[in-house]
């Protein structure tokens, strides 16, 4: 009805939606790993994101053993709000932390152990959850021990966290699907 509003033909709009992919980083598949593993980038850095988001994911996808990889951004916002982060991870059969990323408004007031803090305080409400510091070694651990179409996997976080997503399905033999940014935007 937006698309009306605006002056777009009904034809035009019935031979277009259905070729519609999507948002860029909101629920976007990133491919099928071979053994079909489901694997999805989401952008969601606020814990109220977050939550919703596995909310909508439990949802979709009600008997998948869902495996989120996360990377906080901003260490100020997450130590703000740390107590709300730990809340919002309790739809995952798995959590994977990866250190915080850096903003360019971050001092040099930050170290790894407050990573390890932060996985201490999910752990309250979250038990199955662990600190990766290596993107390459999230990857490994990944290809080991997700090996069925029961998981599903989101990559999620405002920083450089998706780039696993799309490691993880070209490593374990498969393209990733196009992004919407090279797919067809007519």
């Amino acid at each position: 009805s937006a698309l009306m509003e605006l002056g777009v033909s009904v034809e035009k709009i019935n031979t277009n939606l259905p070729k519609f992919m999507g948002v860029k980083r909101r629920l976007e598949k990133i491919g099928t790993t071979e053994s079909g593993v489901e694997v999805y980038d989401d952008y969601a850095h606020h814990p109220e994101e977050i939550r919703k988001t596995l909310e909508a994911i439990k949802a979709a996808f009600p008997d998948k053993k869902i495996t989120v990889i996360f990377q906080a951004h901003t260490f100020s916002r997450t130590k703000a709000l740390l107590p709300e982060f730990a809340a919002s991870f309790t739809n995952v059969h798995e959590l994977i932390i990866l250190p915080t990323f850096a903003s360019m408004r971050d001092g040099s007031q930050h170290s790894i152990e407050d990573d390890h803090d932060f996985v201490e305080k999910v752990r309250m409400t979250q038990a199955n959850v662990k600190l990766i510091e290596n993107p390459h070694d999230v990857v490994e651990y990944v290809k080991k021990n997700l090996t069925d179409a029961s998981c599903l996997v989101v990559t999620m976080g405002a920083g450089n966290v998706y780039k696993i997503g799309y490691d993880l399905v070209r490593d374990l033999g498969q393209r990733p699907i196009k992004p919407l940014a090279e797919g067809n935007r007519d």
